[in-house]
């Protein structure tokens, strides 16, 4: 069963060099279609629904995420 944020989401990377703390962080609007949804298998789905000819869903591993919070 995945969790879903259903109003959006921003969700913060790990840094790209592997260095401790955050990296960049990256709103995803429900209003502009995307869905956040955290998967069983140990990993974060990014898509946009709604959207034709849109781009296929992002896969992130859950050790590339470093937070999740609800977007406002």
């Amino acid at each position: 069963m995945a969790y879903s944020y259903r109003q959006g989401a921003v969700v913060t990377f790990t840094r790209d060099d592997g260095g401790p703390g955050p990296g960049s962080s990256v709103e995803y609007k429900s209003a502009d279609g995307w869905k956040v949804e955290i998967q069983d298998q140990a990993c974060v789905e990014i898509s946009q629904y709604g959207v034709k000819n849109g781009a296929a869903p992002t896969i992130v591993p859950w050790h590339r995420i470093w937070q999740i919070t609800t977007s406002n």
